[in-house]
């Protein structure tokens, strides 16, 4: 599979180092919406916040960052970017009484109560023992696979294809119990089976090559580039 996307890397993490206030903003912009739910579901689980402290928590978190510029220190002979946020969230609840009474409360983000609740409802049916760093990165990763099927939802939608995406809606996304079949997907939207298989294969390799270019957002060298390529896609870029 090596070589057969190309390597788009056009990094919200090394934005936020920027002089730039409009870059760095909107750098910022991207990587709260990245971490919201992550962060949310880390103070709940490890540091067993209630709802209300895990929201104002996670609020005054991320007005911090902003403020004192924290998440552009980063460097990545540190590791994975996404260990440096979780990092900066331990310390930060660490010393958070402190810290709240510095910080003007409201900022520039607001975690949204929807988001919230949709977590809560998560955790709630929730069958095993939480594992914090399990929860923050499986939440990390679910933000990149919300992130880039919304995208190429754009895409094919701007393409005039939106049979695409709804083959790769009905038939990969499908959650009930039984998987459905090439000629049921067929049946249901007025298609032939071999349209199925061919839409099918071009929304497949379109939503490959858009979680590459998230990925590229959210991380700041190539080598953890390729290391989250390999983890959520098992390819080799």
């Amino acid at each position: 599979m090596a070589g057969e996307f190309p390597l788009t890397h056009v990094s919200v993490v090394l934005a936020l180092k920027s002089e730039d206030p409009v870059e760095r903003q909107r750098s910022l912009e991207r990587v709260f919406t990245a971490y919201q739910r992550p962060v949310y579901k880390h103070l709940r689980v490890k540091w067993r916040k209630s709802p209300e402290d895990a929201q104002d928590l996670a609020q005054d978190f991320f007005a911090r960052a902003t403020e004192r510029r924290i998440f552009g220190a980063y460097e990545p002979s540190r590791g994975r970017f996404r260990t440096f946020v979780r990092a900066c969230l331990d310390n930060f609840v660490l010393t958070a009484e402190e810290a709240r009474q510095r910080i003007k409360r409201g900022g520039t983000f607001d975690i949204v109560s929807a988001d919230a609740q949709e977590a809560e409802r998560e955790l709630g049916l929730a069958t095993e023992p939480f594992d914090p760093e399990t929860v923050f990165d499986r939440e990390w990763v679910r933000n990149v696979a919300a992130r880039s099927l919304a995208l190429l939802e754009q895409r094919l939608l701007a393409l005039d294809k939106r049979r695409y995406f709804e083959v790769l809606r009905r038939y990969d996304l499908h959650d009930g119990p039984d998987d459905p079949s090439y000629s049921a997907v067929a049946a249901e939207l007025g298609l032939k089976v071999s349209d199925v298989t061919n839409y099918l294969h071009a929304a497949r390799k379109e939503l490959r090559g858009i979680v590459i270019e998230v990925l590229g957002e959210l991380t700041a060298t190539e080598e953890e580039f390729r290391a989250e390529a390999r983890e959520l896609l098992g390819i080799e870029v």
